[in-house]
């Protein structure tokens, strides 16, 4: 069943990026937590309850946001996603005795860090589940989420804690590590590199994806050339990530772009 398979290749995934977690905070002092460990069980309720259909659509993110993933262990889905236009997991998790108040799943180390009360990605995703599916339910049953990267990332050295991606690698590195070498660095990057492109070719074979979103210039740059070459350039759709895009717009155009590659 894809649902197993998917939640297989999740905890792979996750088990290998904690497996840098050491070399990572070494490398760039950020508070790392990962999401794709502590947040398995309600990801695994998600595919129970909304089994993604084979052949299905896979959309790539970057790396777990504090607001969404890190807070429920789902890409894209925070707890007000949760509570207000997913029903049957909702309802699931309460009568598992989960709580659904913000913020939820995350890690008291990450809880000073927090100020909000929703992710923003989460309001443009679900528009768009709703506009190209009907409603988010089904939606999930036709498309599934993933990050290449299961860490979530937080510059303590900043006041308010920053939400960092891999996209921030390099300068902090060379910033904070001044005894690097430059063959240090690239190591450190190709090994981050090479894992994204691993998980993301694992979900694809998970799901025997139909066809992949690739949210984002950072994950389009690490891993959009190979993808193209493995799957071909029609199966590969190039999309702004939502975080900063106006919701309406952004699901709108979305839904357009996957009916011109005949994906949807």
């Amino acid at each position: 069943m894809p649902s197993v398979r998917f939640q297989e290749y999740w905890l792979n995934c996750a088990r290998e990026w904690e497996e840098l977690t050491g070399l990572l905070r070494e490398a760039t002092g950020y508070m790392i937590l990962n999401p794709g460990l502590y947040g398995a069980h309600w990801h695994a309720k998600r595919l129970e309850l909304y089994p993604p259909r084979p052949g299905g659509l896979l959309g790539v993110g970057l790396n777990p946001g504090p607001y969404g993933m890190g807070q429920t262990g789902i890409p894209f889905t925070d707890i007000k996603r949760i509570r207000e236009c997913l029903p049957s997991l909702r309802e699931s998790l309460l009568q598992d005795g989960q709580s659904l108040q913000v913020p939820g799943l995350a890690p008291d180390e990450l809880h000073p860090y927090l100020k909000l009360r929703h992710e923003a990605s989460s309001v443009r995703v679900f528009k768009f589940l709703e506009k190209a599916f009907g409603d988010a339910e089904y939606g999930l049953t036709q498309l599934v989420f993933a990050n290449p990267c299961s860490l979530l990332f937080i510059d303590v050295d900043t006041k308010e804690g920053k939400n960092r991606t891999p996209a921030d690698f390099r300068p902090r590195i060379r910033k904070r590590r001044r005894d690097w070498s430059d063959d240090q660095l690239r190591a450190v990057l190709e090994e981050v590199r090479e894992l994204r492109l691993r998980c993301a070719l694992a979900a694809v074979r998970a799901l025997d994806a139909r066809g992949v979103i690739l949210f984002g210039r950072d994950v389009q740059r690490a891993i959009g050339d190979q993808l193209q070459d493995r799957l071909g350039a029609e199966r590969v759709v190039y999309y702004p990530h939502p975080a900063r895009a106006v919701p309406d717009a952004w699901s709108g155009g979305l839904t357009e772009k996957l009916k011109d590659h005949r994906l949807l």
